[in-house]
């Protein structure tokens, strides 16, 4: 009986000793399963990086070549000379705006109709055709230029000559990257704010 026990005993340790063996296996196991995914996802992830996407000096060459022909459209638009007719430049009308102010709590909102004053070494005919294809990005920047603003921004005569120097910029920027400036002035039509 003593021997029984002696043996039951033993094989008590050896299934608990199995046990632990197969924790421990099981343990390991469950590391070596997502290890292996995480790299295969991570092979996969890259080739398929590779296939689609553009190397980052592809990608800036692109960057470059359009900035090129960006740069050679908006060139085209300028004439060598002013002519004597249009010394004063000519204007653009922009279609007009409205969109909510900067002021939490308040429903208040500005009103605009703006015009452009182009420089007069810019060619009409081209310029008016470019300006036509860009008018949807000129509303887009007055809509968030304006809705950025509060209304003790529009208070003074200053802040709306500040608000016409900011947009010049803006726009001259925007339709013009790295060549002679566009839009000489701004102008207000109409100016509201409710």
């Amino acid at each position: 009986m003593a021997d029984e026990e002696k043996t039951q005993a033993e094989q008590k340790k050896e299934g608990k000793s199995d046990t632990v063996e197969n924790t421990k296996g099981g343990g390991l196991l469950q590391w070596i399963i997502p290890g292996v995914i995480l790299i295969f996802m991570m092979t996969f992830g890259f080739f398929l990086g590779s296939f689609l996407g553009k190397s980052p000096k592809e990608a800036q060459a692109q960057q470059q070549t359009e900035n090129a022909d960006e740069q050679q459209i908006t060139e085209q638009l300028f004439t060598k000379e002013t002519s004597k007719e249009n010394k004063d430049g000519w204007f653009y009308v922009l279609d007009p705006i409205a969109t909510n102010l900067k002021d939490p709590g308040s429903t208040r909102y500005v009103r605009a109709a703006l015009t452009l004053e182009m420089v007069p070494q810019a060619d009409e005919a081209k310029t008016r055709e470019y300006l036509d294809k860009k008018k949807p990005i000129i509303s887009n920047i007055l809509n968030i230029y304006f809705a950025g603003l509060s209304i003790d921004d529009l208070n003074s005569d200053k802040n709306l000559r500040r608000i016409q120097y900011e947009l010049i910029n803006i726009l001259n920027e925007t339709l013009c990257p790295n060549t002679k400036p566009l839009v000489k002035q701004i102008l207000f039509q109409e100016f509201g704010v409710q």
